[in-house]
């Protein structure tokens, strides 16, 4: 799998293997960027083109990392876990930063509010039993976050408010 991510003038690209790749659009050349340790993250999120926020997974659990890759320093890391039956694919995993300093992402059941600057939690909302998000967190200039559910029997939009407190939700048909 190849996970493609944008900053303001760079294409962050970052396979399953451990190699990331930083694309210029200015100098329309790539650079591979290189680290003491495999760079085991699902991007989620780019912040001022030299702080990644990612996914990284294995046996010990999942961790959301924020990570200066400019002098590969790690700011902060957030441990969840995910429920013995979950199904749960790392590469639906979503995250959106807002301006209002949080970073928004999604576990098989919940979402999660972090704080940008500490990576503490925020909140988080249990949007269905056993269902997967089918889509990224969409934040509004009004500040509300837009999520989906997607269970068995069916999808939905839901609209929280930056409390993490449910607004409204639709039903769509499947």
């Amino acid at each position: 799998y190849l996970f493609f991510r944008a900053g303001r003038d760079k294409i962050y690209i970052n396979d399953y293997n451990s190699a990331l790749y930083i694309l210029s659009d200015k100098k329309r050349e790539s650079e591979l960027k290189e680290f003491g340790f495999p760079f085991q993250y699902i991007i989620l999120a780019i912040e001022n083109n030299n702080t990644i926020y990612g996914l990284k997974h294995g046996l010990e659990g999942y961790e959301i990392v924020k990570h200066n890759i400019e002098d590969n320093n790690i700011i902060w890391r957030f441990s969840f876990s995910i429920p013995l039956n979950a199904s749960y694919y790392p590469y639906l995993v979503y995250g959106a930063l807002s301006k209002d300093g949080s970073f928004y992402f999604n576990g098989p059941e919940k979402y999660y509010a972090l704080d940008s600057e500490t990576g503490r939690l925020k909140w988080s909302y249990h949007h269905a039993d056993n269902g997967m998000p089918s889509a990224p967190p969409v934040i509004g200039l009004d500040n509300i976050i837009y999520i989906t559910s997607n269970s068995i029997l069916r999808e939905t939009i839901i609209a929280l408010n930056s409390k993490g407190s449910k607004l409204w939700e639709f039903p769509l048909a499947v």
